[in-house]
């Protein structure tokens, strides 16, 4: 009984070990493994949801809280491990050459080149290709994050695009997007292109004269507070809501800083915030 006793330390530090390895090694799930995780609840929510057994329901809602919080981490943790200008994977994104009658909807000249009108990729920081088998991407498009489920654009923090990109399309509804990095050559930010990003907090205005942006193409990003506006912008053309004066550009951005909104106010913006 003795001998017992005095190996009981060396047991409880066995066991503690055990238990650190255990949460090490759960902490440091990668990107992908929370990801299937996820997917697998979202499969089993539409069945629990047609069954009506709330109290299952409620536990893969707090899972799922859960797991979106661990693959932020881990997202974190893979960001600080690689470089932040590599390029994503071309197999990443679905893309087409842009066809007339866009050219003839983003201006002219853009016919032939990449639109990218997808995006299938592991998510966390995304990094455009600046071109696609030698072709340049002038549009970014389709990224629109899941309405009744997860997509593969849920799971992006942050994307690069590059420069040359002429117009941004639909970038909006992402769950866990928080910043942007947009090149001079836009142009064009069109209809709700970034819209309903509530986590978006950081984004910058493209430094071109001409830059457009469509009406809502900000709207319900609930967390922006870093909007950068060029130092050089004299006006911005906003684009305006059917027959009301403002195209509600920037409506639901309510932790934009004050100098920010009377720096929009300035530049001919007049929706609300």
């Amino acid at each position: 009984m003795n001998k017992f006793l005095k190996k009981l330390p060396f047991f409880g530090l066995a066991v503690l070990l055990v238990v650190l390895v255990a949460v090490t090694s759960c902490g440091g799930k990668s990107p992908e493994k929370i990801q299937e995780e996820l997917l697998k609840l979202q499969s089993e929510a539409i069945e629990v949801a047609l069954s009506g057994d709330l109290v299952r329901a409620a536990e893969i809602t707090v899972r799922t809280a859960q797991l979106m919080a661990e693959l932020e981490k881990a997202y974190a943790r893979t960001s600080n491990r690689s470089s932040s200008n590599r390029e994503s994977p071309v197999s990443d994104f679905s893309f087409a050459l842009i066809p007339d009658s866009v050219d003839e909807l983003y201006g002219s000249g853009l016919s032939g080149n990449i639109m990218i009108t997808g995006y299938s990729g592991r998510g966390g920081a995304v990094v455009i290709p600046a071109a696609i088998e030698g072709i340049p991407v002038k549009i970014v498009d389709g990224f629109y994050g899941g309405e009744y489920g997860l997509e593969p654009s849920d799971f992006i923090t942050s994307i690069v695009v590059p420069n040359g990109v002429v117009a941004i399309g639909d970038l909006g509804n992402m769950s866990n997007l928080t910043s942007v990095t947009l090149p001079d050559s836009v142009q064009i930010i069109s209809y709700l292109a970034f819209a309903v990003n509530k986590k978006l907090t950081k984004i910058n205005l493209p430094d071109n004269p001409e830059l457009f942006i469509g009406t809502f193409a900000f709207s319900d990003c609930e967390e922006l507070t870093d909007l950068v506006i060029p130092a050089s912008f004299s006006s911005i053309e906003f684009e305006t809501y059917r027959n009301m004066s403002s195209g509600h550009q920037f409506s639901g951005c309510g932790k934009l800083p004050i100098a920010t909104r009377q720096r929009l106010q300035a530049l001919g913006y007049n929706g609300d915030f």
